[in-house]
């Protein structure tokens, strides 16, 4: 049997969000909010997918190693 990994508890407890950042919104018709937010919404899209796509490589059965 194949150990369950953290992206198998991510999946299960429904996917919540990765990070707690909420971008600036006060002026939302400004050209320069906008631009930083598109670009910090990219970065942080890229960060979730990494670290998601990492957490299939932390097992239980890795875990429970560290335990005597």
């Amino acid at each position: 049997m194949e150990s369950l990994s953290l992206l198998d508890v991510y999946k299960t407890v429904g996917q919540p969000c990765v990070f707690a950042i909420g971008l600036a919104d006060p002026a939302p018709d400004c050209l320069v909010e906008q631009a930083v937010n598109a670009s910090m919404t990219s970065a942080l899209e890229k960060a979730e997918a990494l670290l998601i796509a990492q957490l299939v490589e932390v097992t239980f059965a890795a875990i429970a190693k560290d335990f005597d």
